[in-house]
Parts: C-alpha cells; structure tokens; sequence
C-alpha cells in the first residue's frame, strides 16, 4: 500500500513539473519574440542596399547610412600629377618625375567603373579602373574596400606604346581633393624587360 502511494505521489510531481517547465517555455519564448523589435522596419536603404541590424549595407559604389552617395563622384574630373619611379630593373629609371594632368570619367552605365585619360602623360588611350575594390599582390585578386579606394585594372597595354600595367591601386581623399596611388609596369627595351614600381600624388582641378 505504502509503495503504491509513493509511486502515486511521484507520478504527480513529475507531471506537475512537467506541466510547469512548459508553461515557463511558453511564456518566455512569446515574452523573448515579442521584446525584439524589428530593427530593419524604419531603414529604408537605397540603391539596392540591404537593412541588415538597422544599418544598411550598400552595393560597391554606394555609401553613408542609406545608401544614397556615388562614390565614383569624388574621382570624376582633371586632375594635375605628379609621379616618381620609385623602384625599376633599370637603373637610370629611379628616382625620375613626370608632371601632367590626367582626367577620370565614369563608364556609363556601371556605378563603379572609371577610365582616365592621359595616364603616364600617354594622350591615346584611356586606362580603366574600377573603385571600392584594392588589389591583392599576394593572391592577385581584387577584394573588397572601403569606398575611397580604387584598383587600376590589372594587364592593360597603354595605347600606342609597349606598355603594360601590371597592376595599381591607390585612394582618393573623402572630399575629393587629392588622389595617390601606386602602379607597375613591364615593358621591353632593344637591351632587356624592364620592369617600373611608380608612385603618384594627383590634385585635383576641374
């Protein structure tokens, strides 16, 4: 009789505590979905930006909280340069200057992309390049980067002449004034290939 009232009595507890674990389940995980509000339901992000947390992340080319800048705007226009062979295969290279205007217009059509005409003081041609994005020596890969930063594309062949740009990158100033950068360059001689490191600082005019 005893074992029968014991066994009674656990069979209640566990079921009453059962019972009990489920109603405190219930009633925080409504209290829980309830208490997050969502964060997205005031962002409104422009030009294809995601609401991700209550902040907006922007397509390459696009920045500020909503979304709503260019950032291509700040590279448009003539910019006076000046460059220095910092580093070169042929000695009587380094250390020489170049001074001339170039000038950057975007690529229609594309939020990102840029050509700039007279690069390397070279008037045929235009170079193209591409913001947002820097290069990785390393792996040779473009990646992902902040808004002012820029590549110059990788294997072009300047117009009119034996040279190729191997790769370049740089960054223009948040408001537009002043732009550097780095390239290199490979090109042959009657004597050797000679290979350039070139740094350069550009301001901007017009």
């Amino acid at each position: 009789m005893m074992n029968r009232f014991r066994r009674l009595a656990l069979t209640t507890f566990l079921t009453t505590m059962a019972l009990f674990t489920s109603v405190v389940y219930v009633a925080c995980n409504k209290e829980s979905k309830s208490a997050v509000p969502d964060s997205c339901a005031n962002v409104t992000c422009k030009n294809g930006g995601d609401c991700v947390q209550g902040k907006c992340m922007c397509l390459n080319g696009f920045e500020e909280s909503d979304c709503g800048k260019r950032s291509i705007e700040r590279m448009i226009g003539k910019w006076k340069v000046e460059e220095t062979t910092v580093g070169s295969s042929a000695m009587p290279n380094r250390g020489t200057k170049r001074l001339y205007t170039m000038t950057i217009a975007e690529i229609a059509g594309s939020n990102v992309s840029f050509t700039v005409s007279n690069f390397m003081d070279k008037g045929t041609g235009d170079i193209k390049g591409d913001i947002g994005l820097s290069y990785n020596l390393i792996t040779k890969t473009y990646e992902r980067d902040v808004p002012t930063a820029y590549v110059i594309k990788d294997n072009q062949t300047v117009a009119g002449t034996y040279i190729t740009i191997l790769s370049g990158s740089g960054e223009v100033d948040q408001f537009g004034y002043t732009l550097n950068g780095r390239y290199y360059t490979v090109y042959p001689t009657d004597t050797a290939t000679v290979r350039d490191t070139i740094n350069f600082i550009a301001s901007y005019i017009n």
